[in-house]
């Protein structure tokens, strides 16, 4: 089984297991953990009233004159809830938002588990939130029943969102955050202690009701809802977080410089002027061990060796005996040029292929080490060496980053969000959504992205380009590439230029696919008249995979849990139900 089938595995048996609980104080301890799992439910009721006089999210704090909230027309639904209905402007949410429009695209009637409208008119938001006790030893699924006033707060009309329940569900996750305390640290940091107490009442069962303070801090609507993972958002509407990787790849030159500057370091160190009582013979040819296990791609464990094959035991043994001939010819002058020309290296702003070659050879002079350069070379270029978009040469790295993505979208029930860091290219400009993060070349950097699919396209040649489709919660603002010829190594090659997508209102202007869609490469098995049809607008971009491991943070992804009796979304008629949603 490899990782994502584990990762994929442990997450449905995690899920499986807190769905199984009634509500109830009663302590089941799990077959496959140490701790004990735990459901505990509750409701609380809050009204716009109390939203205005105990969170104060009113006086100040809206447009429009100020008006505490909106109210919900009841033809404002008269269709299902989908991730396009998602539009995110002046909230700086999009950690919800992605996670959010993840969960709608693969099953748009889950809403239907976390969100209802009461005969009454008020609206029922059901939320999660995961304690961890490490003296108790317990996990507790907290699930809270947020019954609310079925309207949307004026300080969010800013937002574009085209379905109430949008609206509705970041109401719920507001307060969710305040009274689990689990808001942005940074924006709490501006208050300076700044704190409200604010009395609710909790109903439990059975029958049970109580008054509680909660003591949260002043924070408006807007900040309530500010900065966060799509972790915290899984958790709280999914009821399991899911697991988070990291995505973004070191620097290639710094990760070579790095491995060359340690390796010369090495060797100042094993041809030293050392006691032969201070150093033992193993220690003086550590560094030698660790570089040929690297440029071989044995893994550093104790028994990373003896789980290779035979031709590669035989290979890594030859190499540790030439490099330490090498070492024992080498001057310490010589290993000192090697550490300045590998931070040389380092500081190059774009290192070309051919720098990377003469920082190599500088190292293995000479006829008889050329097979050992080579060998480097080899490495570099599969292991570590970024290559030019739509080139379609990717490392051993981003091939598992794309194996292990593409294997997950496969099962209908993985979502999927990414990230990206403030940094996400060379030029930047203050974008117009949002918290005004920085945008180049179509991408927003500091943002949460939606993941859709991952597949590959081939030309007529069968070069092949591997992709990720995300979406933008703005609904704009998207990248797109187009074909130019570079000069690369003394060749020129056809490689993928990034720019910002125009005509994002007429999306059949934009610029074709580079290539056509490999049949059966979807993993969520589209077809190419779905990614012509439906992907070509609306804040979809599709990020070539190099642009992707380079331009991206992590990603977090996350399991819906099966529902025994999900009802589909229908229209209804507004007499029925006032918000089109299940009673």
């Amino acid at each position: 089984m490899d990782s994502s089938s584990k990762m994929l595995s442990t997450l449905k048996k995690d899920i499986a297991k807190k769905r199984s609980h009634i509500a109830t104080d009663t302590l089941d301890v799990a077959d496959d953990a140490p701790y004990t799992h735990r459901v505990v439910e509750k409701r609380i009721t809050i009204t716009d009233d109390q939203l205005k006089q105990e969170f104060k999210w009113g006086k100040g704090a809206y447009i429009l004159g100020g008006s505490a909230s909106v109210k919900l027309k009841k033809t404002d639904v008269t269709r299902a809830v989908c991730n396009t209905d998602i539009s995110q402007r002046a909230m700086g949410n999009c950690f919800m938002l992605a996670a959010l429009g993840s969960i709608l695209k693969q099953n748009p009637s889950f809403i239907h588990e976390i969100l209802k409208i009461n005969e009454d008119g008020k609206v029922e938001i059901k939320l999660h939130h995961m304690i961890r006790d490490e003296e108790e030893h317990t996990i507790t699924d907290e699930i809270t029943t947020y019954v609310l006033d079925a309207t949307k707060l004026a300080t969010i009309m800013t937002d574009a969102h085209s379905h109430p329940a949008i609206f509705l569900l970041e109401k719920a996750f507001a307060i969710h955050r305040m009274l689990t305390n689990t808001v942005s640290e940074e924006e709490v940091k501006k208050l300076d202690g700044k704190s409200r107490i604010v009395s609710l009442e909790i109903e439990s069962p059975p029958d049970q009701i109580k008054k509680k303070d909660f003591k949260v801090p002043a924070l408006s609507y807007r900040s309530s809802l500010k900065a966060g993972k799509a972790a915290m958002v899984y958790g709280a509407l999914l009821g399991d977080a899911g697991e988070t990787r990291g995505l973004l790849e070191i620097n290639y030159r710094t990760q070579l410089s790095t491995l060359i500057e340690n390796f010369a370091r090495g060797i100042l160190v094993s041809i030293s002027h050392i006691k032969d009582d201070e150093i033992t013979p193993e220690e003086r040819i550590q560094p030698i061990k660790k570089f040929a296990a690297n440029v071989l791609g044995i893994p550093n464990d104790p028994q990373g060796l003896q789980r290779q094959t035979e031709d590669k035991i035989n290979l890594f043994n030859q190499m540790v005996e030439r490099l330490t001939d090498i070492l024992s010819k080498m001057p310490p002058g010589q290993a000192q040029e090697i550490k300045k020309l590998a931070g040389a290296f380092a500081q190059l702003a774009k290192p070309k292929v051919e720098d990377m070659h003469l920082l190599i050879d500088a190292i293995f002079s000479g006829n008889q080490n050329k097979d050992i350069a080579l060998k480097v070379k080899e490495y570099v270029l599969n292991e570590i060496y970024h290559h030019q978009r739509g080139t379609g040469i990717y490392t051993k790295k981003q091939d598992e980053v794309f194996k292990f993505l593409h294997d997950s979208l496969q099962h209908p029930e993985v979502v999927a969000s990414v990230s990206t860091p403030e940094q996400v290219g060379t030029s930047q400009k203050k974008g117009t959504h949002g918290v005004g993060e920085e945008t180049s070349k179509g991408l927003v950097g500091g943002h949460y992205y939606e993941v859709l699919d991952c597949y590959e396209r081939q030309d007529d040649n069968g070069k092949t380009l591997k992709f990720v489709l995300v979406r933008n919660p703005w609904s704009d603002t998207a990248r797109e590439y187009e074909w130019k010829e570079k000069e690369v190594g003394g060749k020129t090659i056809s490689v993928l230029s990034a720019h910002k997508k125009d005509h994002l209102k007429h999306p059949e202007k934009t610029s074709p696919r580079s290539h056509p869609l490999k049949e059966g490469s979807s993993a969520r098995g589209y077809e190419e008249e779905t990614f012509q049809k439906d992907f070509r607008g609306q804040g979809y971009t599709e990020i070539e995979l190099s642009d992707f491991t380079k331009r991206f943070n992590d990603i977090t992804i996350a399991i819906i849990p099966r529902v025994d009796s999900a009802p589909e979304l229908t229209t209804t008629s507004e007499k029925e139900k006032p918000l089109g949603l299940p009673t």
